[in-house]
């Protein structure tokens, strides 16, 4: 998927950007783009933009600061950096979800 030439795609709306937590969470906003690709096989006009915090450039540069100050903090403490350490900064929502889904399904 390359960059969109119309202007129609470069204003449609992204869906993502004003769905709610609720939404966001069982990924419901995501409902209309399943129902067109399951009625017929899905077009590059029918996937909206990304919201800027989820691309590539946003991402990387995020978690270049989160892996630099592990360093810095790891070089202070004099001990090993930690990628986890680094991730857990660097979502800590995700990274809290992911364990109490863990733990709920432990139960």
């Amino acid at each position: 998927m390359g960059t969109r030439s119309t202007d129609a795609a470069a204003a449609a709306p992204i869906p993502m950007a004003s769905a709610s937590y609720l939404s966001r969470a069982f990924v419901s906003w995501m409902t209309p783009i399943f129902m067109i690709g399951y009625r017929r096989q899905l077009q590059e006009e029918d996937v909206s933009e990304m919201i800027p915090e989820h691309k590539t450039r946003s991402l990387s540069s995020r978690l270049q600061q989160c892996w630099d100050a592990e360093l810095k903090g790891a070089a202070s403490k004099t001990r090993k950096p930690s990628l986890l350490r680094a991730l857990v900064r660097f979502a800590p929502g995700y990274f809290w979800f992911g364990q109490v889904c863990l733990f709920i399904s432990g139960i």
